[in-house]
């Protein structure tokens, strides 16, 4: 399964790209749908808006200014944040250049604002994502009989119910959220929100060197271009 994951990646990105283009469009009644048979009430339609934008931060530590900001944010899962158990995630590197708990947090975080902005749950959409990846090993050198796609949100599943208490849905959503290398979908609406920012995420993390490299021609060329104003 692992060695099709490069192959699953871009048609879960059209997918997933496909599924906010109607969930976004106001020209069919049928495409109000989320995942899979899924149809939003009447509520969940007023409350969809085609501006939700995902916040990009430059550098972590304006990341980690606006999380500890948001008060209703904190009062979900500051406590987990916070626990031992959790910190510990912040000496493991996770895509290269993020640790396990920045990535976690990004993704919860992220993730937490887009399911408050639809009015969906955004205390489970939070607290599993933060949870999604509650696991010590390093992947790329601790081998299991099955994939690490498969094996780890079992996991961070059992590793989640030693620290709090999961609702059906938040387990849903950390189980769930390698869909796309994995085959089960998500059984509630705010797993796929969860699945798509981690995704993302990770994208954004593992080019880190790049967005910096990036960025930091621009500011260049900025201070060196003549200006045409004379």
């Amino acid at each position: 399964m692992m060695a099709l994951t490069p192959l699953f990646i871009p048609i879960f990105v059209i997918l997933m790209s496909y599924m906010y283009e109607t969930l976004t469009s106001d020209n069919k009644e049928t495409k109000y749908q989320v995942g899979v048979n899924y149809n939003l009430s009447t509520t969940e339609k007023e409350l969809l808006s085609p501006d939700i934008e995902v916040t990009k931060y430059n550098s972590q530590k304006d990341m980690e200014e606006a999380y500890k900001k948001d008060k209703e944010f904190m009062n979900l899962v500051g406590h987990i944040i916070q626990h031992p158990r959790f910190q510990k995630l912040d000496k493991i590197t996770q895509h290269h250049y993020s640790t396990r708990m920045e990535h976690s947090i990004d993704v919860a975080y992220t993730s937490y604002r887009i399911a408050k902005k639809l009015g969906w749950d955004e205390k489970a959409t939070a607290r599993g994502g933060l949870l999604h990846d509650f696991f010590y090993y390093d992947w790329r050198v601790t081998k299991f009989n099955k994939g690490h796609a498969w094996v780890h949100p079992r996991i961070a599943v059992r590793n989640a119910r030693k620290l709090v208490d999961l609702t059906k849905r938040e387990e849903d959503i950390i189980l769930k959220h390698m869909w796309g290398a994995t085959i089960a979908p998500p059984r509630y609406k705010e797993g796929y929100i969860v699945t798509m920012v981690d995704k993302y995420c990770a994208v954004k993390e593992a080019m880190t060197p790049l967005r910096k490299r990036f960025t930091k021609r621009r500011r260049y060329s900025r201070k060196i271009l003549p200006s045409n104003h004379r």
